[in-house]
């Protein structure tokens, strides 16, 4: 578990490590506080329109508004989660590209 930075031994005993060095993964992350998420989604669904090209992150709150964007037309989205560009790819009218960070 140290070499996963999950615990730090010492002598006579193990610290955990603080909760901030790690992230759960964004499927455990989806499960936490979904009205809160779907609210923010629903209002953010109102600032993108037909025709825009937009970047979105792979967090588990846009996981909620890409069921928004599928109603879109010629919408381009730009993403770094595949999650993200998973959940487009079969909507009509919204282009998915999904880039790496190096």
């Amino acid at each position: 578990m140290e070499e996963e930075g999950i615990i730090r031994r010492h002598h006579g005993g193990v610290a955990l490590i603080a909760a901030s060095a790690t992230e759960n993964p964004v499927m455990m992350r989806k499960l936490e506080n979904p009205d809160k998420k779907s609210m923010i989604a629903k209002h953010c669904r109102n600032y993108i329109h037909d025709n825009m090209v937009i970047f979105l992150d792979s967090s588990s709150t846009v996981s909620y508004l890409c069921p928004f964007l599928k109603a879109c037309k010629n919408l381009t989205v730009i993403t770094n989660g595949l999650n993200v560009a998973t959940m487009l790819s079969n909507a009509p009218g919204v282009r998915s590209m999904c880039v790496r960070a190096f």
